[in-house]
């Protein structure tokens, strides 16, 4: 949580003298839930991956040649298909540095924090079961220019915090972990550009 804090510091200073754009994006999410300290291999057997999709806005503020930090405000929706689809409503919050590796792609990466909305299946609310409001993140991609104001981004989230709060212990007294993982495939478009 600190390392979150001390990023959207960064940002906010170096938005102070860069020229910020900003704009839309949406697209596609493939997500999972992986479940670690699990002794039986087979439990996951059941999991399978869920389609969803995201959409929100984001800013870039330069702050180099080739170094950018981005913030984006998404609604996102997570889960895993286990039966039926559990569908994790989140509203996500990533912070990434960026940097640009090629005239036309960029590589980044960075923390997103979101906030579970609902929990639910066809059988109706499960936000009983999928409880943890809280989920912490780490974000890596590349950003392809596909001309100046769109690009198409190919993301990966793996979810650091569990999406289940009171999980028994494992037979090795271990904490059972459910973790979101979320593979982004998106297109953005610019909106607006403007110096600070």
């Amino acid at each position: 949580m600190k390392g979150i804090l001390l990023l959207a510091l960064l940002w906010v200073a170096a938005c102070a003298t860069a020229q910020i754009s900003t704009g839309i994006k949406g697209g596609l999410n493939l997500s999972d839930v992986v479940i670690n300290n699990l002794i039986d291999p087979d439990a996951e057997s059941g999991y399978n991956l869920k389609a969803g999709f995201h959409a929100g806005i984001f800013a870039v503020a330069d702050i180099g040649t080739r170094t950018s930090l981005a913030a984006e405000l998404q609604y996102s929706n997570k889960g895993v298909h286990a039966v039926t689809n559990i569908n994790l409503h989140y509203v996500v919050l990533p912070l990434l540095v960026r940097y640009a590796i090629a005239d036309k792609l960029i590589a980044e990466a960075g923390p997103e924090l979101g906030y579970l909305v609902a929990a639910t299946s066809k059988y109706g609310n499960v936000g009983n079961i999928w409880n943890n409001k809280i989920d912490l993140g780490l974000d890596m991609g590349l950003q392809y220019t596909i001309f100046s104001r769109m690009t198409l981004g190919l993301r990966f989230n793996a979810g650091i915090s569990s999406v289940i709060e009171d999980t028994p212990p494992s037979t090795q007294g271990e904490k059972i972990r459910y973790q979101n993982r979320v593979l982004q495939l998106s297109l953005g478009y610019k909106l607006f550009k403007f110096e600070m």
